[in-house]
């Protein structure tokens, strides 16, 4: 029953009362309040309901591990405890001083395209932690948040707004409660109550809530530790290489330094015996050139082939050895092309296409060195294409800089060769020193360039090499078929 507009519970029981010959005699009714005693009841049922609510939870937070997990999970366990709800879980950025809602729980497909339409999407909501609350966080206590959503948020809307989304989500009272955790906010929980409703439990609510911000500072925690432990995973790798690095560079060095001490010992003892050799073939073909038969004159024409490349090896060792500073001067590309190219020769198989667009600026290199360093280039290009093929020379240049590209179409260079590309002594062809492209990238780059490479095995390799270009230098003219796309070029003898 309802007595002044308070409920109240009763319990009706009725007695039959008998004469002493068992005749009916009257009828005696009794009314109990039991209002105290159901409310009672009710109470115990509420707080065994929140005790298990609370038990659940717990071990649900306990086994989440993403922090995106433990947000969803608060909003959808405070929605299902706190009936006709909304419920928004926030994260907190302490630099930016800015909660972020990261979940939410009630908001059914009606309200969520409203809310998208206004440009109110509940994810992508963020909003600064007012000074004034900071004390409020400390006590980890619901407060009712007067004004509702927008005083909350600090969000100035239009009237209108406010009006459609009273009428469409029916909002009553707002609460809510930080995340908070040993002096630290790391969230915040919003409760949005439907119109008319009142929230019956509060204690648990706040009990859970302290329950999720301990599970997720735990998480956060566990996460900086696993950057933390990843970073020092990082910096000890990066320093092995390091170490591993300097250790081949010491031994590089090492070797190095032994090639140049026995390079000029070397260089002398070799060259005397190769000078015989060569006058000897040159003295034979001058006196018994009528006589000799073609096989003869066949053979001293390779023995003088032999000659001049054992002289390139013990150029390539002096050379390298000795480190000889660049001495850069302005000249014009087409210049250094057409010297490179002279030092070669490019078999009829291999056509040599030129891209070099008109006036082009010229160059502030050592031309010697520059010269030599592109010829090598172009003679490993012929050498990766022994069927033929094409060999591409593409030149461009921007305010500073110009950029060669030297392409094959020739077998490519191995992955796992790539990082030794520039090693010296490395080579993996039997007749190679190992030292042409060491030297070349020492000569690119003592004119201030740089050189790189990229391979792809069975389709050829690009090396790109960049070059300073002569301040407001014009460019020299080229020699006639130069610049034209297609043109095969005729082959040269090497240079002696």
């Amino acid at each position: 029953m309802i007595k002044r507009k308070r409920r109240i519970y009763t319990s009706f029981s009725t007695k039959k009362g008998t004469s002493s010959k068992g005749n009916p005699q009257a009828f005696i009714a009794l009314t109990r309040d039991i209002t105290e005693r159901k409310r009672a009841e009710q109470l115990e049922q509420q707080r065994l309901a929140g005790l298990a609510f609370l038990s659940e939870s717990a071990m649900g937070l306990v086994t989440l591990q993403p922090a995106d997990d433990i947000y969803r999970f608060i909003a959808r366990r405070l929605h299902w405890f706190v009936t006709d709800s909304y419920i928004g879980i926030s994260s907190y950025d302490a630099e930016a001083n800015q909660f972020h809602v990261r979940a939410v729980a009630g908001v059914d497909d009606r309200l969520g395209a409203l809310l998208k339409r206004l440009g109110l999407d509940p994810m992508e909501i963020r909003f600064q932690l007012q000074p004034t609350e900071l004390e409020e966080c400390r006590a980890a206590k619901l407060n009712r948040i007067e004004g509702g959503i927008p005083a909350l948020m600090g969000l100035k809307l239009p009237r209108f707004v406010l009006q459609a989304l009273e009428l469409a989500s029916a909002a009553g009272n707002v609460y809510a409660m930080p995340l908070y955790r040993q002096d630290q906010v790391l969230g915040q929980a919003i409760i949005v109550l439907r119109r008319g409703k009142s929230l019956t439990n509060p204690g648990v609510v706040e009990t859970f809530v302290n329950q999720a911000a301990i599970a997720l500072q735990r998480k956060l925690a566990e996460d900086e530790v696993a950057r933390h432990r990843q970073h020092l995973e990082e910096l000890v790798e990066e320093r092995t290489r390091e170490l591993k690095q300097a250790q081949a560079d010491l031994v590089r060095k090492e070797r190095l330094a032994a090639l140049g001490q026995v390079a000029g010992s070397v260089a002398h003892e070799i060259r005397g015996p190769l000078g015989v050799i060569r006058n000897a073939v040159y003295y034979l073909n001058l006196t018994q050139k009528d006589t000799l038969p073609p096989k003869a004159t066949g053979y001293l024409q390779l023995i003088d082939d032999q000659v001049e490349r054992s002289n390139r090896i013990v150029s390539s060792l002096l050379d390298f050895a000795r480190g000889r500073p660049a001495q850069p001067d302005k000249v014009g590309l087409d210049q250094v092309l057409t010297e490179s190219q002279a030092q070669l020769a490019i078999p009829e198989t291999v056509s040599v296409v030129k891209v070099i667009p008109s006036g082009f600026p010229a160059l502030f290199v050592d031309p010697v060195q520059i010269q030599a360093a592109l010829a090598n280039l172009m003679r490993n290009a012929v050498q990766a294409m022994p069927e033929g093929g094409i060999l591409t020379i593409e030149a461009g240049a921007n305010n500073a800089h110009a950029t060669i590209k030297i392409q094959d179409t020739g077998c490519g260079i191995a992955p796992e060769n790539m990082p030794r590309l520039f090693e010296p002594l490395f080579s993996t062809r039997t007749v190679g020193v190992g030292l042409g492209l060491p030297i070349s990238r020492n000569s690119i780059v003592a004119s201030g360039g740089r050189i790189e490479v990229e391979s792809e095995p069975g389709e050829g390799s690009t090396f790109t090499v960049t070059l300073p270009l002569a301040p407001s230098a014009p460019a020299r003219a080229a020699p006639p078929g130069d610049k034209s796309r297609g043109e095969k070029t005729p082959s040269s003898p090497p240079a002696n």
